[in-house]
């Protein structure tokens, strides 16, 4: 799973439970388990121990140890083994003796497997989606539509996020995570939070670069024309993800044209011809003027850089009509 994190990553623990015949137990989100339950850290081997203990790991608590600066997300694995349906996993924030960190925080999102390789194909845990989005359970087999199924599959996986709020207290705070459905299971899951905070703004730029808008994966259609408005539901998806990658630290970077000639797929609209020739910039500022003020991400902060239209032969030699024709 490609879940990078540029914040401090110190404390998670285990714990596990078996139930009607699934085990549920708890890992760091640095592992990337195999559909079969094998670990790719651990040279293809089965979970084994890991299920059992580490070193922060209480069994007879049953307990997840958590640490993080204020403004940190903080992350670990919910790993269901066995056969399951209809699995639900919540936790409703935790609370503390001088505040709380809310169930808004929170987010529990499916570890979705994808297919790579093609003399020997494998399934490796790579795309995360939020319960919210469907219906708030999953089901080991993977039977979530747009997902992979991956035969044989014996495990499956749910990612906990928790976003210490900027403004949280130093101290401890603790709360329940609850897995019913399928698989039941209820562990402590204990957090400690450390006098500092991490910045807003990240001091690496991790720059994820993108040939287009990545709208489609939503079934939303993207007609890619500079000369027509873009439709609201492509405006509003878009943010969605210029949102989740800053929320990761990370920044989408949307090029805006195609091939070596510059072809432009997001640009301002242009009127009249030759010296009289006008930009109008309204479509494409509804569009990108949220992003690049940095009104729509949570820190407030504009992106560091920001690819513009103006590639090679844009805007000389494009007509100025929806049918983008290269006149020269």
């Amino acid at each position: 799973m490609q879940v990078m994190r540029m914040a401090l990553l110190l404390g998670l623990g285990i714990a596990c439970a078996v139930c009607g015949g699934a085990e549920v137990f708890c890992a760091p989100e640095t592992y990337k388990f195999n559909p079969d339950g094998t670990v790719i850290e651990f040279g293809g081997k089965p979970y084994g121990k890991l299920a059992e203990s580490n070193a922060v790991f209480s069994k007879e608590k049953h307990a997840v140890s958590l640490c993080a600066a204020r403004n940190e997300t903080v992350a670990f694995l919910v790993v269901v083994a066995g056969q399951a349906r209809d699995v639900a996993v919540a936790l409703d924030g935790l609370k503390g003796s001088s505040g709380e960190v809310p169930a808004s925080r929170v987010e529990v999102s499916l570890v979705g497997f994808v297919q790579a390789g093609k003399e020997k194909p494998g399934y490796f845990p790579d795309v995360c989606v939020p319960l919210a989005m469907l219906g708030g359970k999953f089901s080991v087999p993977c039977d979530t539509k747009g997902l992979a199924a991956p035969p044989d599959q014996k495990v499956g996986l749910a990612l906990v996020e928790i976003g210490v709020p900027a403004d949280a207290k130093p101290g401890s705070y603790s709360g329940t995570l609850k897995v019913d459905g399928g698989a039941q299971a209820e562990f402590k899951v204990d957090l400690t939070v450390w006098d500092f905070a991490m910045p807003a703004a990240p001091s690496i730029v991790f720059d994820v670069n993108s040939y287009s808008s990545p709208v489609s994966s939503l079934g939303i259609k993207d007609n890619q024309n500079p000369y027509q408005p873009s439709p609201k539901e492509v405006i509003e998806g878009e943010h969605k993800f210029y949102k989740l990658f800053n929320r990761h630290r990370q920044y989408l970077n949307i090029m805006p044209y195609h091939s070596q000639r510059g072809a432009p797929r997001y640009a301002p609209m242009l009127t009249g011809d030759g010296p009289v020739t006008k930009i109008d910039w309204k479509s494409w500022d509804e569009r990108y003027a949220p992003v690049l003020s940095g009104e729509i991400f949570d820190d407030k902060q504009p992106p560091p850089y920001f690819y513009l239209p103006f590639n090679l032969h844009w805007p000389y030699g494009y007509s100025h009509d929806a049918s983008m024709k290269d006149q020269r």
